[in-house]
């Protein structure tokens, strides 16, 4: 399959039952076969009703004790993510879950029990899930915190063995630099970020600027041999560059650009991403 993917990274606390139909409907129609989406963004994650995510902001402590009827809009989050699991499916579409976002596990409260717990609520909970797809990390690089991301990886894989997994790493860089003979890693993802050739120059850097299919050809030369794709090129109509808000904006056609380039490299899907 060639992975068509929209970023819809806060759906689940941004978007009522309502609208999550909508929304899906749309992205079918246009061509979308995949959405990328955050299931953990903040340990105090609440859904678009107000309604926790985790007990005590703990992720270990997925917080399932209330219940809604279905036939209600209101969920809790849990019964959310399973509709919108189930909807996608409904609509052809693979739902690309990141268990908890980088940045949460960056600022040191996420230990690797409390990881690999949660990483085991998830695994059963859509076990059965044929359209469940898992980016492990969530725009971070993985030599930080390698530990859980590891744990994170291997719990799922063990316990969903035919559920395939990628990694999505920080700006500029590629899963493949530290997780490309992972046993759970079955594609690689990199991102190639929003700036522009004069912006991507700092320590560190591949300094690829805006040639996202150097990516490509650069997974493709390690081995074992495995797909790859951009997760996170420039999204439309955000400034060049992400932060600066008088730079000019990202249009159609350098999205296209991204697209094309990397495709035409070889690459086994792509990413959109819009400004809203």
């Amino acid at each position: 399959m060639f992975l068509v993917g929209d970023t819809g990274w806060l759906l689940l606390s941004k978007l009522k039952q309502d609208q999550v139909t909508t929304y899906l409907h749309d992205r079918h129609r246009k061509g979308f076969n995949v959405v990328q989406v955050m299931v953990i963004h903040d340990l105090d994650e609440k859904n678009a009703y107000g309604i926790n995510a985790l007990r005590n902001k703990d992720l270990s402590q997925p917080d399932t004790a209330v219940l809604f009827n279905q036939g209600t809009d209101t969920l809790n989050y849990w019964q959310g993510l399973d509709s919108l699991i189930v909807k996608a499916d409904r609509d052809n579409m693979l739902v690309a879950l990141v268990p908890v976002w980088g940045s949460v596990v960056k600022s040191g409260k996420v230990s690797i029990a409390q990881a690999t717990q949660f990483a085991q609520f998830l695994a059963k909970r859509y076990h059965g899930a044929k359209n469940v797809v898992w980016l492990n990390g969530g725009d971070i690089p993985g030599s930080d915190s390698t530990a859980i991301w590891q744990a994170i990886g291997k719990t799922i894989k063990a316990e969903n063995p035919t559920q395939l997994m990628s990694f999505h790493p920080r700006g500029r860089t590629q899963s493949s630099t530290w997780f490309q003979t992972a046993s759970w890693l079955d594609f690689n993802c990199f991102q190639s970020g929003h700036r522009r050739y004069d912006q991507d120059r700092g320590p560190g850097s591949l300094q690829y600027g805006e040639d996202n299919y150097k990516y490509v050809l650069a997974d493709y030369n390690k081995q074992p041999i495995k797909p790859t794709l951009d997760a996170e090129p420039s999204y439309e109509g955000i400034p060049e560059g992400l932060h600066d808000s008088l730079q000019p904006r990202w249009d159609a056609a350098a999205i296209r650009r991204y697209a094309y380039w990397s495709v035409f490299s070889g690459a086994a899907g792509f990413t959109y991403g819009p400004m809203r």
